[in-house]
């Protein structure tokens, strides 16, 4: 009977332990802390232009593609005039500060950095979805300071033929990041 009665003296000390130690991480945070905010996208103003510059081409580990920093500005070329805001788009690759400095004589509101972080154009029907993802950051010409920054990817979903055209993948993200900025 004392040997039941340890087994079970020692099993109820156990489950106290054990409940008291997945209770320790609720415990070690105040009540009234929170989880930060989610960083909220500034909104611009419609009046100020945007100068885009012309990111180096993308690639992927094996190919770089050639054009795809011209194809990257007109599609954020055209997520910004969709807004009806006057967009410049700059004719060669520029170093964040060039840009600046040309949104300035351009007297533009603000300047866009566009890079390509992957390029992977193919066709689905080899195995190989494209994907392609950039980051955008947004400068404000008048503090030269950084106000957004976010990147945005796209890939093919759906099988096809032919090699999906890149601004018709970049197209539909980028219009609805632009959209959080209006």
């Amino acid at each position: 009977m004392s040997l039941m009665i340890g087994k079970n003296s020692l099993a109820a000390a156990l489950i106290v332990v054990l409940a008291g130690c997945t209770a320790l991480p609720f415990l070690s945070k105040a009540p009234h802390e929170t989880a930060p905010a989610a960083p909220v996208a500034p909104k611009l103003d419609l009046r100020m232009s945007v100068f885009i510059a012309l990111p180096d081409d993308g690639g992927s580990a094996s190919l770089r593609y050639i054009g795809s920093g011209k194809a990257v500005s007109h599609a954020v070329a055209g997520a910004f005039s969709k807004h009806g805001v006057p967009v410049y788009l700059s004719g060669a690759r520029m170093t964040e500060d060039d840009a600046i400095e040309a949104a300035t004589r351009l007297k533009a509101g603000y300047a866009v950095l566009p890079v390509i972080t992957w390029w992977d154009q193919r066709n689905k029907w080899l195995g190989f979805p494209s994907r392609l993802a950039i980051r955008i950051a947004i400068i404000d010409v008048a503090t030269g300071r950084v106000i957004a920054s976010k990147p945005i990817e796209s890939h093919t979903l759906l099988a096809s033929f032919s090699t999906p055209d890149p601004d018709s993948l970049l197209a539909g993200p980028l219009s609805k990041y632009v959209d959080t900025l209006y």
